[in-house]
């Protein structure tokens, strides 16, 4: 074997600090525990070796080049000069080549010595940078967090989870996907989101399904509209209107939503459906082009020539709920959902007893918005 030395490390386990390093063709397996003994950097305290190379002769070695002495070297490290001596010797008869020039002065570093350490001292630094960023990973420090969906983030509960969510872990990369439900459950599947939020409880093959929280529906109205002198609107007052609603999946949950309801009236609604977005469809609302119905989040938005009332009643609110895989074990995901249990507990519970409050407080505003 000749004095030029290769060293390949590669990390080939998802737990944290568990690596395997190839030298020469000789695998190092390594797997970090607690060890009182040797003095080795951080990450390789007590290594359970491959049998053909022990990690810990490797450490000696390094020992040895950095006191250049194997007396000093196994005083520093705690143990017999013999058994320093023996690890090494043993160590240099696998690798072929002799790491020390040995006199009764002490021993000096060789060339393929020299080279061989300058190898392992940058495998060693690589593994622990792993191993450390692995442990943040696991600890939540660091990492990402991808969410899909497809509500308003103007104001509710969404917007305020993540507020929360970013604040406690400000070094997570959270991405979001605006898109349909059922897009946005396929790139679940797929394994491209960690995380969608949808309206209603679906029912999820191989998914976690939560519902988090509730928003009220509200009447979206011209300001000249006759019924803005209400606070609250009944179904009632809804029978002879014309409703536009959006095409997408959530306008056809809308469209759904208002046959249901006007049904139990004995009446069968007037509405147009427009391949239109959701703001877009405000808009034509303001130019008198008819009336729709959205959840809550949307009032906090700025649209000219436009009212927003609710409707009157508790019973009629939208859930939400957050649908994620089970195999999915990204520690981000998991903090996230804690959160987003915790703060529903208390979302929940302040909603109904603020909620009704402030919509009678917008409506006797008229909640127009400042534009109009």
């Amino acid at each position: 074997m000749g004095n030029s030395c290769q060293l390949e490390v590669s990390i080939e386990s998802r737990r944290i600090g568990t690596a395997r390093i190839y030298f020469e063709g000789i695998a190092f397996n390594v797997r970090p525990k607690r060890h009182a003994g040797a003095q080795l950097p951080n990450v390789f305290k007590g290594i359970s070796m491959n049998p053909k190379i022990e990690l810990i002769s490797v450490m000696q070695a390094l020992k040895v080049a950095e006191h250049l002495s194997f007396r000093r070297a196994a005083e520093a490290l705690g143990i017999c000069q013999s058994s320093v001596s023996k690890r090494v010797r043993a160590l240099e008869n696998l690798l072929g080549v002799d790491l020390f020039d040995r006199h009764h002065a002490g021993v000096k570093v060789t060339d393929a010595g020299h080279n061989f350490f300058e190898h392992i001292k940058m495998a060693l630094d690589h593994l622990d940078s792993a191993v450390m960023l692995a442990g943040k990973a696991g600890r939540v420090e660091r990492g990402n967090l991808k969410i899909g969906l497809f509500s308003s983030l103007a104001s509710g509960f969404l917007p305020e989870l993540l507020r929360c969510y970013s604040a406690q872990h400000p070094d997570i990369d959270v991405s979001i996907v605006e898109g349909p439900p059922s897009e946005n459950l396929a790139l679940l599947r797929a394994e491209q989101l960690d995380i969608v939020f949808v309206m209603g409880e679906p029912v999820a093959r191989d998914c976690d399904v939560a519902r988090f929280w509730n928003e009220r529906v509200f009447v979206v109205l011209p300001d000249t509209h006759a019924l803005c002198g209400k606070d609250a609107i009944k179904w009632e007052d809804l029978k002879t209107e014309h409703f536009i609603l959006t095409r997408s999946e959530v306008g056809m949950a809308i469209h759904d939503y208002v046959i249901q309801r006007l049904a139990a009236l004995h009446r069968r609604p007037d509405i147009r459906q427009s391949p239109v977005a959701r703001d877009t469809l405000v808009h034509m609302v303001g130019l008198g082009k008819g009336i729709s119905l959205m959840s809550e989040a949307i009032i906090a938005m700025p649209f000219p020539h436009v009212a927003f009332r609710p409707i009157a009643g508790n019973s009629d609110a939208l859930p939400f709920s957050g649908v994620w895989l089970l195999r999915n074990s990204n520690q981000a995901l998991r903090r996230f959902v804690s959160l987003a249990r915790t703060l529903s507990k208390t979302w929940n519970q302040t909603d109904t007893s603020t909620a009704g409050t402030s919509s009678e407080q917008n409506a006797s505003l008229k909640m127009e918005n400042p534009t109009s």
